[in-house]
This record gives structure tokens, C-alpha cells and sequence, in this order.
């Protein structure tokens, strides 16, 4: 499978990699919304992991940026998020078409589970 991993945290991204090709999938690796929103429109990923706390354009930005451009249900998107986000932002997410919220830390189980869901 085709994974893009968004995250502004190198050691996250390389765990991230690390872990998702150790399993056979194919990973994409950037650090930033720019980079994030330009792979998105230029390639196929079967899977966007985004982590929505980053300088500059944010998590948040590059999926309201892929809602208006009509992409964001083109794409599985799952977040990843450091902050507790409240009851109304979840909604909110899943409401624009994101697949699931996971909670970093992350437990790797989990986001093998998660990944597995969209083979």
C-alpha cells in the first residue's frame, strides 16, 4: 500500500517509515503542508497519515485546503494529534470526510490495525 506520512517531527516520520516498510508498504515521507498538499495532488496515496500541529500550513489547513479543491474525499486521511482534541473538532473532522484520529503517542498495534483497514 501507498502511504504519505505528514509530520513535522523527523524522528515521528522515520518511526513512521521505519515501521509502515518494515510491514511492505511503500511510504512517502514529508515535513511540512506544502510539501504535504503538492504530493496529494500529484500522486495516488492509498493511505495520508497527517499530523495536525505543524509550523507554517497546519494539519488543519492542508485538509480545509483539500476540502475546497474537492480532494479530500479522493483521499483516506487519518490524523495524528498530540492535542486532546474536543468532542465538536472530532465531528467536525469526520464530518469533512477524515477517517480516523489517532492519538500520538501511538501505540504501533494501533496504527497497524488502522493502516491494515484501508488494504
Amino acid at each position: 500500500m501507498k502511504i504519505l506520512c505528514v509530520d513535522d517531527d523527523e524522528d515521528i516520520a522515520l518511526l513512521l517509515d521505519s515501521v509502515l516498510s518494515a510491514n511492505e508498504h511503500k511510504v512517502t515521507i514529508c515535513n511540512n503542508g506544502v510539501d504535504a498538499l503538492s504530493l496529494i495532488e500529484k500522486e495516488n496515496f492509498n493511505l495520508i497519515l497527517l499530523d495536525l500541529q505543524m509550523p507554517g500550513l497546519t494539519g488543519k489547513d492542508v485538509i480545509n485546503s483539500l476540502e475546497k479543491d474537492r480532494l479530500i474525499e479522493l483521499n483516506n486521511i487519518v490524523i495524528l494529534s498530540a492535542e486532546n482534541l474536543e468532542e465538536s473538532e472530532t465531528l467536525e473532522f469526520t464530518q469533512k470526510g477524515i477517517k480516523e484520529i489517532l492519538q500520538k503517542p501511538i501505540r504501533l498495534e494501533k496504527l497497524l490495525e488502522t493502516v491494515k483497514n484501508f488494504e
